[in-house]
């Protein structure tokens, strides 16, 4: 049974036309928001399947989200029997390694090395390993949609008519900035979000800098959804995984998908049931989504910060961040990491996977050398700093 939250949601979003709540939509929590009544889970996966185009929104740290997509993915691997996933976390560069998994031919070690997923995502493998598993065991094609993100940092800084030739041949031909509902819900994301551009001086500049980054980026994932999709037999479908803006409204990937191959699409939304507006989710004609999937709220972070930067090809410690578990330790610049709790370190990705299970407060070993000498020391892990926390102003 759905949580009390989640039935005053489902009721809140009806109140506007429907008298009574059937008991399998409280179970299932999830709103036909196009057909403007409640569903079931077989319900809605029914109708996706009449589609080619499903695309599964996502809060990156929320793990009912990923499990509202790990579901929808699996029931289409039973309908469709060419089925691809495509996922922003991955950027194109990747995609022989992601073909190389999809084929069952590496185990994970190998996958988060050469896929370099800690590198380009950064977000936590357990979130999305159920995901990409799913995949693998299915034989699911899977697909990445990302460019690389320096070039949408190039993009970001410099706007589109100031970046090089060679990065303007990576991105998109078509790039339409004229989608106005589309700017207007960015400029409202965008100055609502520390860091991001208000009403100071040059703040249009730099929103216009910002809302082209986020249209190309959307326009890429766009771009390689369609190609795979036109890649693959007559009867594939496609399911995109990707964060909420980038689904939601239909203005971002969705219609940029449909505008390169005229194919018909629904979006499936999951909502946390804190995030429900008091007015309830809008219906019909002026939806957010297609389907509208309520879960649990996003958890507290539970991310550790140990701290370290290693020089590649060897494990040199290039810099320790203060604050962090590796300072605490005793780590400093200039050692040679050795190893995190009993897990011998060759490469940041084998720190990640020591910490992989580990919350705030678990104690943690390292050992490591300095000037030939052999060292260890312990230390508590503490919470990872939140990157887009309002930063203290400087001193006077």
């Amino acid at each position: 049974m759905r949580s009390p939250a989640t039935l005053a949601a489902v009721a809140a979003l009806l109140a506007a036309g429907c008298a009574s709540l059937p008991d399998p939509a409280l179970r299932e929590g999830i709103v036909d928001a196009r057909r403007e009544r409640v569903c079931t889970f077989e319900e809605m996966v029914e109708d996706l399947a009449t589609v080619r185009m499903v695309f599964v929104g996502e809060t990156h740290t929320n793990p009912a989200h990923h499990e509202v997509q790990r579901r929808v993915l699996e029931a289409l691997s039973h309908r469709r029997r060419h089925l691809i996933v495509g996922l922003e976390m991955v950027q194109r560069p990747y995609q022989e390694t992601l073909d190389a998994w999809s084929a069952g031919e590496m185990d994970e070690e190998t996958f988060l090395r050469e896929g370099n997923w800690f590198g380009q995502w950064g977000f936590e493998w357990e979130l999305y390993a159920p995901i990409l598993r799913l995949a693998r065991d299915r034989r699911i094609r899977a697909v990445g949609l990302n460019v690389d993100r320096s070039f949408i940092a190039e993009v970001r800084r410099k706007g589109l008519e100031g970046v090089s030739p060679w990065v303007r041949s990576r991105l998109p031909d078509e790039i339409d900035l004229s989608v106005k509902a589309h700017r207007k819900s960015m400029r409202e994301v965008f100055s609502s979000s520390a860091g991001h551009p208000g009403a100071e001086d040059g703040a249009e500049d730099r929103f216009r800098m910002l809302y082209e980054a986020q249209v190309t980026w959307d326009e890429t994932m766009a771009e390689s959804a369609v190609r795979a999709l036109a890649a693959a037999p007559p009867d594939a479908a496609i399911v995109v995984l990707a964060g909420l803006y980038h689904v939601k409204d239909f203005h971002a990937i969705p219609e940029r998908a449909r505008r390169r191959n005229g194919l018909d699409y629904r979006v499936v939304l999951p909502l946390d049931e804190d995030q429900v507006p008091p007015e309830g989710v809008r219906l019909g004609m002026g939806r957010a989504a297609d389907y509208v999937v309520f879960t649990p709220p996003t958890p507290p972070s539970q991310a550790v910060w140990f701290g370290v930067a290693l020089r590649g090809g060897d494990t040199l410690v290039t810099s320790v961040a203060g604050g962090s578990a590796a300072a605490a330790a005793g780590l400093r610049e200039g050692d040679f990491l050795v190893a995190v709790d009993d897990r011998k370190v060759s490469d940041p990705v084998d720190i990640r996977l020591a910490l992989e299970a580990r919350v705030p407060g678990d104690r943690v070993r390292v050992r490591w050398r300095r000037d030939g000498a052999a060292m260890e020391g312990e230390a508590a892990l503490p919470l990872r700093p939140d990157p887009f926390a309002p930063r203290p102003p400087a001193p006077k």
